[in-house]
């Protein structure tokens, strides 16, 4: 874990902008540790969730949009449903991603290499095709044959189909994706 440095270089509009994003007040965090005692993923940050949500209020816009925790937060919501002052942690996280993904900060890559590559196999598909979401990611992180030799082994035992699933409603979910990438990318 980092230590954190509070003080100088802050953002004042940071807070209010992450409440405009996710609708829950930065502001109002306890700073009781639930969200980092909870977190399944903690284990992986660099700062830990109450960190991240002090940082918010204390304006630290650049070392919170470069940090690796808001990449790895799996937004599983179990901060967020733990959370006494219901401040949503994992809210929070995803307005960072967006900021940060818009800075081109990314301090994941592959995070992000592999939200593309889900979005764009769920807007052709309707829904996920795992054997195309694959290829689009190992071939988008630069290791295009990771994992090949368990494709056959899936394919046998009906884990993984050669063809796409036919989806009712395909139009639908697309304009949906375009959707969330058009605010996500604002």
């Amino acid at each position: 874990m980092k230590t954190i440095t509070l003080g100088a270089q802050a953002d004042a509009g940071l807070a209010d902008e992450l409440k405009r994003l996710t609708g829950k007040d930065a502001k109002r965090c306890l700073q009781c540790g639930k969200c980092s005692g909870s977190c399944p993923m903690s284990f992986s940050y660099d700062l830990t969730v109450n960190q991240v949500m002090r940082l918010a209020v204390e304006g630290k816009r650049d070392e919170l949009l470069a940090c690796r925790s808001i990449w790895l937060c799996s937004s599983c919501h179990t901060c967020s449903s733990r959370c006494p002052a219901e401040v949503d942690p994992a809210g929070h996280m995803e307005a960072l991603r967006q900021m940060s993904r818009r800075a081109g900060l990314a301090a994941e890559p592959s995070s992000r290499v592999f939200a593309d590559a889900f979005l764009a196999t769920l807007k052709r598909n309707g829904r996920m095709y795992e054997l195309e979401f694959m290829m689009r990611y190992n071939l988008e992180s630069g290791r295009p044959f990771t994992d090949a030799d368990l494709a056959p082994v899936a394919i046998s035992r009906g884990k993984l189909h050669l063809m796409p699933p036919k989806v009712a409603g395909k139009a639908a979910v697309a304009r949906i994706v375009e959707r969330f990438e058009k605010e996500r990318d604002a």
